[in-house]
């Protein structure tokens, strides 16, 4: 008697069937599922070990270029506070009068 219950969502769930699934899954793999496996990842080119290095590649040059300009933008922040009071202590300022009618 196989093993059949209803699930919250009123389905029925056959753990019988789950089982045999298992078995199967856990089989030794054919010819023919390999061959099909290959077609697969050579025709979406899944899982390329070029695509991956390159990807590698693109990432670990972006994040120099990020360390070089944050190393560029920290050393000019350290002289130039000195620079900034200078113009902002230069730029001329506008009071707004206002007009009494």
């Amino acid at each position: 008697m196989s093993r059949k219950t209803t699930s919250m969502r009123g389905e029925v769930v056959d753990f019988d069937l789950f089982a045999i699934k298992e078995q199967i899954s856990g089989g030794p793999i054919t010819e023919t599922i390999q061959n099909r496996e290959r077609f697969i990842d050579l025709k979406r080119r899944r899982g390329t070990k070029r695509k991956l290095q390159d990807m590698l590649a693109e990432q670990e040059a972006s994040q120099l270029s990020v360390e070089k300009a944050l190393a560029t933008k920290s050393n000019a922040a350290q002289d130039a506070p000195a620079a900034e009071e200078v113009a902002a202590a230069s730029v001329p300022t506008r009071k707004i009068v206002k007009k009494e009618s």
